[in-house]
């Protein structure tokens, strides 16, 4: 009895009839003979061979590639550390320079044997150091209403000129004494040299006052009305 040889498909392994001449499985041609299907399963195994090394030369050239990227920052991680090195070497240089030189001027500089004494003045827990100067008294050169006497409600000009003083202020008294209002306070140059305009309504004594110690320094009279 004879039985009729086969075909292998050099893809799928299926044996098929050798009457067929594509692969009854997978489509695939049929070699004609035993020879074909050698040769066709030994360029499928070369064909693998070569997927195989192209994927290992691919995956060589990644770890390369890894490989350089770590040296790189390892590389400037390492100049980073010397930047840091160099800077913090070249501040202590400048600290010591500093301090050299301060140390010699501190030499070269003489030391008074009686340093004068420095006044000070405590305010709210905290001291501040005021430089020496004589206390000068307070003197009024002039202090005048212009006019005198005015009807009720007219306009008078207080003048007033003053030396060694900071601050002054100038108050409205009645005949009696009593405090009527404050006129104003004035400062610096106003309080040296310095006019303001009243309307009083009735006799009035104007006093002027030192506002640092609340010292009357000098009074005048406005008559309302004139007599």
């Amino acid at each position: 009895m004879l039985t009729s040889k086969k075909k292998k498909c050099p893809v799928c392994e299926l044996l098929n009839s050798s009457r067929q001449r594509k692969c009854r499985n997978c489509g695939t041609k049929l070699p004609s003979d035993g020879t074909g299907a050698l040769a066709m399963g030994v360029i499928v195994s070369i064909l693998a061979a070569g997927l195989g090394v192209a994927a290992f030369k691919h995956y060589q050239e990644v770890q390369a590639e890894k490989a350089r990227q770590v040296k790189i920052e390892q590389e400037l991680e390492e100049q980073r550390k010397i930047a840091e090195r160099h800077a913090a070497e070249k501040i202590l240089a400048d600290e010591a320079v500093r301090l050299k030189r301060i140390a010699e001027e501190a030499q070269n500089k003489p030391i008074p044997l009686h340093p004068p004494p420095r006044p000070s003045l405590t305010d709210g827990g905290r001291t501040d150091h005021l430089p020496i100067r004589p206390i000068q008294p307070t003197v009024v050169e002039s202090f005048q209403a212009t006019p005198g006497c005015v009807a009720a409600g007219g306009s008078v000009t207080l003048s007033w000129s003053v030396k060694n003083v900071d601050l002054v202020k100038i108050v409205a008294l009645a005949p009696s004494g009593a405090k009527i209002e404050n006129v104003g306070h004035y400062r610096e140059q106003e309080a040296t040299n310095g006019s303001v305009p009243v309307s009083p309504s009735a006799t009035v004594i104007y006093q002027l006052i030192n506002d640092v110690n609340n010292k009357p320094l000098r009074d005048i009279t406005v008559t309302v009305p004139c007599p």
